[in-house]
């Protein structure tokens, strides 16, 4: 093999392998299952960079046909390829396999395996404290009192004051959520609602509260205990990390792990595993499909969300 069809045959593979990653990331558009992998504000580069690969690849394979063909000298400014056979499979197989699993595993949401490998929070309000800190010259709004006097009744802008001046939005939040009957929790602010009333729960004990998610237990857990989770992506689905709540209920071992469902009961408080955390009390669980959008995401303006 000469150097020209040498060097066409490495033009024809990076074509091949820029094409197939084009496809993919349309095959997951077609079916609307990019939103496993991606969150929503990377989502439109992702679909965007689907046609410029094509148009790539297609550029790639056409240099390939005219080294090929002897019409077209290999331009020296070019970094050459490996000689070795073996760097160059490792190399190629680094891409390709990737794509094989992509093609060849289902689209599916991620599940009790994946969480019990990173980890179940159940403890919202400190584990996400740095993704809503603002920059350390943002004025922090003062708009709820700093003071607790400890006179005021439960529900009170003082039974709200948060510990941390940056936790200003989630008092706010919270005495919004206070003044529901019941309490929704809404994906869009998922994360935003469970730290508020995790940071203020004493305030919140016996109050409504509905939840949705996938069912996941671990070792340690009676058998009226689960959590009702949701994984957040920052991101992508290599960030992914599983928050979840504690549900205790009298029928609980009869729903199977990674089910679907929506919780209605009371929050309330107890302590797992040393640490005291919030719980709800199950009135009432329903099975339900799993939903077009199963992630949840940080959502910075959360004020404005409607709940």
């Amino acid at each position: 093999m000469n150097k020209e069809h040498s060097i066409s045959f490495h033009y024809y593979m990076r074509s091949f392998i820029i094409f197939a990653l084009s496809i993919y990331i349309s095959y997951l558009i077609k079916h609307d299952t990019l939103q496993y992998y991606i969150a929503p504000r990377m989502m439109v580069y992702v679909k965007w960079s689907s046609p410029i690969l094509f148009v790539i690849a297609f550029s790639s394979l056409y240099a390939a046909f005219r080294l090929y063909r002897n019409t077209r000298a290999a331009c020296d400014c070019e970094h050459p390829p490996s000689r070795s056979a073996i760097k160059n499979a490792a190399t190629y197989g680094l891409l390709i396999l990737p794509l094989l699993f992509g093609f060849l595993s289902p689209d599916t949401t991620m599940n009790s395996a994946l969480a019990a490998k990173k980890g179940m929070i159940l403890n919202i309000s400190t584990a996400v404290s740095q993704i809503y800190k603002p920059a350390a010259d943002e004025i922090v709004s003062t708009d709820v009192p700093l003071t607790n006097t400890g006179n005021e009744p439960s529900g009170s802008n003082d039974q709200f004051t948060p510990i941390d001046p940056h936790d200003m939005d989630f008092a706010k939040l919270g005495i919004k959520l206070f003044g529901k009957e019941m309490i929704q929790i809404n994906p869009e602010i998922f994360m935003e609602e469970l730290r508020s009333i995790d940071l203020f729960v004493n305030n919140f004990i016996d109050k409504k509260v509905e939840i949705t998610g996938f069912i996941y237990r671990e070792k340690g857990m009676k058998d009226n205990q689960f959590v009702t989770a949701r994984f957040a992506l920052q991101c992508c689905s290599a960030d992914a990390t599983p928050y979840g709540v504690m549900i205790e209920y009298s029928n609980a071992k009869s729903y199977a792990d990674d089910t679907w469902v929506k919780i209605s009961g009371t929050i309330q408080k107890t302590n797992y595993k040393g640490n005291d955390i919030m719980k709800i009390n199950a009135t009432k669980i329903e099975k339900i499909e799993v939903p077009k959008s199963p992630y949840v995401y940080p959502n910075l303006e959360f004020l404005e969300e409607e709940l």
